[in-house]
């Protein structure tokens, strides 16, 4: 089955290409996956010179996706509605801070014209204060933020299909029209995926299962430190050993915190 799965990193920061690089060697743990099905669009397309992965450099767009840098999280669907046009196949795609725990064929067969994935599931009306009427997207649906309708769904996995272009296009107006609303919180852009879905009448299935996304503060201080750690012992970034997995569950990123914090106050 012709697939892609995707990550996106910018901003020049050694932590998120380690975090890709891990998510990488977990995925071909459990997937059988080439070079050209595994595509990073990066802003420095060298930092992945020496992975068995396909790159594309985003560097001159940017801006343009992030409206001058004003909200970053808008090059996601952007790049998103890129790799759907160029690939014309089933697209995931994963954050960085994420790893795999299991084989991805079916979640990525399950995607079809009526059916998205995305992480999880968090609330509905996701800003109480909010309000926007009768917004005509491209693809003439007319919105209105619904406080028993809205939901948001956490966006660090999402599954799409090329038939999903135009839920894609509106979710990317949708953000444009909540900023210009004067919303300023960051997750307006997976509410916007997650509301042109609804209004599509698409369902959106949750991958939680298969693939940890570590959301939280603490964990991704843990595990930055675990990545950086074992990516020295496999410098040429070929499939984790499972039995070498980092492990990780909610404690042990408070321990690894408290212990941080301990060292941090001895060298006092």
């Amino acid at each position: 089955m012709k697939k892609r799965i995707i990550f996106i990193e910018f901003g020049a920061q050694e932590k998120f290409v380690n975090q890709i690089k891990y998510s990488v060697m977990t995925l071909k743990a459990f997937n059988d996956l080439d070079a050209s099905e595994i595509v990073v669009y990066s802003e420095e397309p060298s930092n992945y010179k020496n992975m068995d992965v396909s790159v594309v450099s985003i560097k001159d767009k940017i801006s343009e996706y992030s409206l001058n840098g004003q909200y970053h999280f808008r090059i996601k669907p952007c790049v998103l509605l890129d790799a759907l046009t160029e690939h014309n196949c089933p697209i995931l795609f994963l954050d960085t801070d994420t790893f795999c725990r299991k084989n991805l064929s079916k979640r990525i067969i399950s995607i079809s014209k009526e059916n998205v994935l995305m992480n999880v599931f968090e609330l509905t009306n996701p800003y109480p204060d909010f309000s926007m009427m009768n917004i005509n997207t491209p693809s003439g649906i007319n919105y209105s933020y619904d406080p028993k309708k809205t939901k948001m769904y956490n966006s660090g996995i999402i599954g799409v299909k090329p038939e999903h272009k135009i839920a894609i296009q509106d979710a990317i107006y949708l953000i444009d029209a909540m900023k210009k609303h004067g919303l300023k919180n960051h997750t307006a852009e997976q509410t916007a995926l997650s509301e042109a879905f609804r209004i599509h009448n698409i369902n959106i299935s949750e991958l939680k299962d298969e693939i940890t996304h570590y959301t939280r503060g603490t964990g991704k201080d843990y595990m930055n430190d675990m990545i950086k750690n074992a990516l020295q012992d496999l410098p040429s970034y070929s499939p984790y050993p499972e039995e070498k997995f980092i492990k990780f569950n909610w404690f042990l990123p408070r321990l690894h915190k408290h212990l941080r914090n301990f060292k941090k106050q001895c060298l006092k």
